[in-house]
C-alpha cells in the first residue's frame, strides 16, 4: 500500500491508496490491518495498480469504488 500511495499526488494519498486496496480486496479495514502481513495475488494486485494509474490520472475515487465519503 505505501508503495501505492507514492504514486498518487496530494495530502490524502494514503488513505486514497488504502480505500483503493480495500476495494480490490473487498475486505473492511479490520480485516486490512489483522491481515497486513498476507500475500496479495497477483489478479488483486494488477487490479490495484490500473486503479491507482487511473487515480493518478485524476479519476476521483467515488467513481473507482462506486462509493462515496459521508462528509463529502
Amino acid at each position: 500500500m505505501r508503495e501505492g500511495a507514492a504514486t498518487l499526488p496530494g495530502e490524502d494519498a494514503r488513505h486514497e491508496a488504502e480505500q483503493l486496496l480495500l476495494h480490490v480486496l473487498g475486505v473492511d479495514r479490520a480485516w486490512l490491518f489483522a491481515h497486513a502481513t498476507d500475500p496479495v495475488d497477483d489478479d488483486a494486485r494488477q487490479r490495484f495498480a490500473l486503479l491507482l494509474q487511473r487515480r493518478a490520472q485524476g479519476h476521483p475515487l467515488a467513481y473507482l469504488t462506486g462509493r462515496r465519503g459521508f462528509w463529502t
